[in-house]
């Protein structure tokens, strides 16, 4: 917002001030507050006249005003559509909206005078009908209308495209649980001991409240049952506050009977201190921000206790309504129809937007999170307790995280009864084992032959006999079950077959630490963060920032930037958001550091060394970064929007360096305009593993929703498992986004975007509409990727990237793909990086404004020196 002068007297709006200052400097420079009036005669073919205040034209270009036009017949109807319209994309770009006002005036016949008289600066319009495209014409009342408007009359001005600093900053955090953080699982016994006894009138009414959600409609029969058993039965009373905005969400209600409000509070400003901090992340930087997307989620609210009963007191009588802000909206149960409400807290622990308080005596059906995702969605699956448990054996832990899970593969498994010898003192030995439930005692025989002392006792994912993997030695112990137990077990043949010696592996792990060590004490790479003279920041977040520099020479005028440093902030910030993101971008950092020189990509800059601070971690990465996707797009929305070859080339980089993270086992999940990055010669790379997800092998799935909502796959949102394809997904939507101005399933809603995406490709949402300025090789491939099933998406099928590579928009680039990986081929936003590393160079930032970095802490650290140790390569 603007500077405004505000008024002592009264609550008014301030009156920004920074407009008349600025036209009367500007006045100095030819720049006049006064508009240009465009005379034009109406012709028989103008169809309408549109006037629209720029909160209209600020997102929507005049030909999409037109187009929707077209297809209404009352202009009343076509004022509300794109009112909606331009509402719904402030709401999707911004945190607040601009004044949005329409007329529409409706010509009809128009009987025109005669115009040879006109003068010259008149009639250098042309009449509507001879602008009429060449194109696909309109189905509406207005036929001829779908043209192309003329930049001479029309002004077809870009439109904004990206989001605001405030609405990135807003953006969904993917609030979920980690696939590394354990919940206890629901047993069978204890999924049956969850069943509520229903009516037949309950089953029916909660039956027809979610039969339309777009969170049930993917289940089947048997799962969309077990909903309704563990539907829990919630009575309230007048007064009662059901949510409390704010709070972490952990169920979702149905509304059996009663009436309830929704209230919604204002934002209180921020504090000093916040506002304080954030001015010392974004000290010396230019106006960029990147999205936050981590993958953290505080514990939730509900505990299902002992007894397996989801608690419910947390709703309490609430004594004061108004402090919960203004009512918004009232759901109320009535002629079949009952509404739900805090579905998104089935997805994942967001904060509740809102408050709701029962206005009359009322009955709810609750479902729980756990329920939902544990015993409906994701089936008892023990690979993350097994990989924690194999992670903690030591003669392992040179195994990185795809090998971790190509051994879990490969685990038997086999029961022993209680008394039974799993090993024996003795013997050879050929097994490791995982004892998955049971217990069991180790014992060791006495010297004189009497008898045998016990020196251990076991238990679930505990383990032992590791070391015959590595030599077969005699067994030094026996292991008794002492009750019904069942073990995992691996033979040293078979891990050789499959992953080889584990000698081998562990003399590798060894030689590539100790060249790491090597280069570490080399000159070739930092020592310390402050070997790095810092251009300035190419992007920030609440973790931390992303910065520009240079190692072993001080910046001059002729200085080439050469590294880039992803910094993490260890104070201030909750834990479960740093470990979880820090840990999830080092999983990533690590992967691509273990790929040999040789077959690494340039459009996957390789990392160098991890350095230590007492108040933050740094990464210092092999290529200059001068800016995010988002920063390019909306510096020169014009040049890139309508520049067909830089398009193409952009997403032919995208193609290859997923092609790329891909073959090294990562789902990237951020293909989004913040976490996509353009290097200092004007290449597209990624390097933001901040939500990735390491070593998913063959078939395999995973379940966390991580990302931003607006590119998330439909099986990411159904959460029955997502995989590679995910990345298509969000690649056909940025390709949309980018080529067409507007997001092709944004809505007012979080939970009307999840909706659309889960109904696209149906009789709800059967196809997306484009305009008739996108090119048809454009338009196949957004709809080649943005296909429902995975398995369907063009690049994820038998051939794989080539089906991509091979596609017709990229017919440019079909004998240059080894350039484009390569980094050779010329890059079309060359100049436009250029621009914004010469932009940063201006703004170098002293290092004494770094000082928060490596000042000693005063603060306690989120996360602690051995887990920070474990990060380091």
């Amino acid at each position: 917002d603007p500077p405004r002068v505000w008024s002592a007297k009264g609550a008014y709006p301030g009156t920004a001030f920074t407009r008349s200052i600025g036209d009367r400097i500007a006045e100095g420079c030819g720049v006049y507050a006064e508009p240009e009036i465009l005379e034009r005669d109406l012709e028989p073919d103008d169809k309408f006249i549109i006037i629209a205040s720029d909160g209209v034209f600020e997102f929507l270009t005049n030909q999409m005003v037109a187009d929707e036009v077209a297809l209404h017949e009352d202009p009343l109807a076509a004022c509300k559509a794109i009112v909606a319209q331009a509402y719904h994309l402030w709401l999707q770009y911004e945190v607040r909206t601009d004044d949005i006002t329409m007329i529409a005036l409706y010509l009809g016949d128009v009987a025109t005078a005669d115009t040879s008289g006109r003068s010259a600066q008149l009639t250098k319009g042309e009449s509507a009908a001879e602008l009429a495209s060449q194109g696909e014409s309109s189905s509406g009342p207005h036929d001829g209308i779908h043209r192309q408007v003329s930049l001479e009359l029309g002004e077809q001005r870009p439109v904004r495209r990206v989001m605001s600093r405030e609405k990135r900053k807003n953006m969904i955090e993917v609030q979920v649980t980690p696939e590394d953080e354990s919940e206890d699982e629901l047993t069978e016994m204890e999924t049956k001991a969850l069943i509520v006894p229903k009516s037949a009138a309950d089953v029916e009414l909660i039956e027809g409240a979610i039969k339309s959600n777009f969170l049930f409609q993917h289940l089947n029969a048997a799962q969309r049952q077990v909903v309704i058993d563990m539907m829990l039965e919630i009575p309230v009373k007048k007064g009662d506050r059901v949510i409390r905005q704010g709070d972490r969400g952990d169920r979702f209600y149905v509304v059996s009977s009663g009436r309830f409000e929704v209230r919604v509070r204002a934002a209180p400003p921020p504090s000093q201190e916040e506002l304080a901090r954030e001015l010392a992340l974004k000290d010396g930087s230019r106006e960029k921000s990147n999205s936050v997307i981590s993958a953290s989620r505080a514990p939730s609210n509900t505990t299902i206790t002992a007894e397996r009963a989801p608690s419910v007191t947390r709703i309490v009588n609430e004594p004061n309504p108004e402090s919960l802000g203004n009512v918004v909206h009232v759901y109320e149960s009535g002629n079949h129809v009952h509404p739900g409400f805090g579905e998104l807290s089935l997805m994942y622990g967001k904060p509740r937007a809102a408050s709701v308080l029962a206005l009359t005596d009322g009955k709810l059906w609750a479902l729980d999170r756990r329920v939902f995702r544990r015993a409906v969605l994701r089936p008892k699956d023990n690979r993350r307790n097994i990989i924690r448990t194999l992670k903690k054996v030591e003669l392992l832990k040179c195994l990185h995280l795809a090998q971790l899970q190509r051994l879990t593969d490969l685990l038997s498994e086999e029961s022993y009864s209680a008394g039974s010898y799993i090993i024996r003192q003795g013997e050879a030995g050929e097994n490791f084992y995982l004892i998955v439930s049971g217990t069991c005692d180790c014992t060791i025989n006495n010297p004189n032959g009497q008898g045998s002392k016990v020196v251990l006792s076991l238990r679930d994912n505990d383990y032992f006999g590791e070391r015959a993997l590595l030599e077969a030695k005699p067994r030094a112990a026996n292991v008794i079950a002492t009750s019904d137990t069942k073990v995992l077990y691996i033979g040293k043949s078979s891990f050789e077959q499959v992953l080889g010696p584990l000698s081998d592996i562990i003399d590798a792990d060894r030689q590539h630490r100790e060249a790491l060590a090597e280069l570490a004490r080399s000159s070739n790479v930092p020592q310390k963060f402050s070997d790095v003279a810092v251009f300035g920041m190419v992007t920030t977040d609440v973790l931390g920032p992303l910065m520009l520099g240079t190692f072993g020479v001080p910046i001059t005028a002729t200085t080439q930037p050469n590294v880039t440093v992803r910094s993490f902030v260890l104070t201030q910030i909750e834990r479960k958001s740093l470990k979880d993101s820090l840990g999830r971008f080092m999983e990533g950092v690590k992967a691509v550091q273990a790929v040999p020189m040789v077959k690494s990509s340039v459009l996957v800059p390789r990392p160098l060394c991890f350095l230590r601070d007492s108040n933050a971690v740094h990464i210092v990465f092999n290529q200059p970064i001068v800016a995010d996707l988002s920063t390019i797009v909306r510096s020169n929305s014009t040049a890139v929007t309508v520049n067909a070859d830089l398009i193409a080339y952009s997403f032919a980089c995208l193609v290859s360096a997923l092609e790329a993270l891909h073959g090294m086992q990562i789902l990237y999940r951020a293909v989004q305009p913040e976490s996509l990055y353009v290097d200092s010669a004007g290449r597209v790379v990624l390097l933001d593993y901040r939500v990735c997800k390491v070593g998913l092998a063959g078939s395999a799935r995973t379940y966390t929703i991580c990302g931003v909502s607006d590119y998330l796959a439909p099986e990411q949102i159904d959460q029955s498992g997502h995989s590679y394809p995910a990345d298509l997904w969000a690649l056909g939507v940025l390709l949309y986004e980018i080529i067409v101005g507007t997001h092709p399933f944004s809505s007012n809603s979080e939970v009307a975007t999840y909706s659309k995406i889960s109904s696209f490709g149906t009789q709800t949402f059967p196809a997306l509409t484009f305009p008739a300025t996108v090119g048809a090789d454009a338009k196949a491939l957004i709809n080649q990727l943005l296909v429902s099933a995975p398995s369907a998406r063009i690049g994820a099928g038998a051939s794989g990237f080539t089906a991509l590579r091979r596609h017709l928009f990229f017919k440019k680039y079909h004998d240059n793909w080894a350039g484009i990986a390569s980094g050779a081929f010329p890059s079309p936003l060359a100049p436009l990086a250029k621009y914004e590393q010469d932009a940063m160079k201006d703004e170098v930032i002293p290092s004494e404004d770094l000082a928060d970095f490596t000042k000693e802490s005063t603060g306690r650290k989120s996360v602690s020196d051995a887990w920070l140790d474990s990060l380091a390569f």
